[in-house]
């Protein structure tokens, strides 16, 4: 995961002139190279969760959209460039020769990003169709306050590479970062902290055109 967001203001798609509707637009069956074909995770946390290739999934829509990608899906454009000279304050996070280049990480790829670095059970409080939680209100959820205790974690392995640079950390505040999973023609799949006051922490999906953060991912 990048040491910092790639842009704090962003949707994961925006109409344009050229893509009027592209907000209303199912990108399902969108293909990358021959092994590739974009799908749309549906049901509970325990299948979507099972989308973990955020990189196939970034550059099937930059295939498609390449021409026009900073404009009508902006969160895939700040993904890709990140360390980039496209990108200025970033350059010094330029990706390593030999590794997968910077992409926008999946929903399953979040959900292993707090429950593996940021610790969370994984086994959630309450889910349905298209969204799980981690709530201290649910009744098992024990009063806890998890995007506190998940986001203090991950802070902790932020902080011990900051001789990088200065991390952009997880706040004590509500905060959401887009994934590149789609859940249907209108939403995407996000992550969500702090979402209510009682330090909720959510996969969900909610509009695309939604302004919400961008943090890259890279695999080696």
């Amino acid at each position: 995961m990048a040491l910092t967001n790639a842009s704090t203001e962003c949707k994961w798609s925006a109409n344009t002139t050229t893509y009027p509707s592209i907000t209303a637009t199912d990108e399902d069956g969108v293909t990358y190279d021959n092994n590739f074909t974009y799908s749309d995770p549906s049901g509970n946390y325990t299948s979507f969760i099972n989308d973990k290739d955020g990189y196939s999934e970034t550059k099937a829509i930059n295939k498609k959209y390449s021409s026009s990608l900073q404009s009508d899906h902006p969160a895939f454009w700040y993904a890709l460039n990140y360390g980039t000279s496209k990108e200025p304050t970033t350059t010094a996070y330029a990706a390593p020769n030999g590794s997968s280049g910077w992409y926008l990480p999946s929903i399953g790829q979040w959900w292993d990003i707090v429950t593996k670095l940021g610790r969370m059970p994984t086994v959630v409080t309450s889910y349905g169709d298209g969204w799980c939680r981690w709530y201290g209100g649910d009744k098992n959820g024990k009063n806890k306050n998890y995007s506190s205790i998940c986001d203090s974690i991950i802070n902790i392995y932020l902080t011990s590479v900051s001789s990088y640079g200065t991390p952009d950390l997880f706040g004590s505040s509500q905060e959401y970062y887009l994934s590149s999973s789609e859940y249907d023609s209108k939403d995407n799949y996000n992550i969500g902290f702090y979402c209510y006051t009682d330090g909720d922490l959510y996969l969900a999906y909610g509009t695309k055109d939604v302004t919400n953060k961008v943090r890259a991912v890279i695999t080696f």
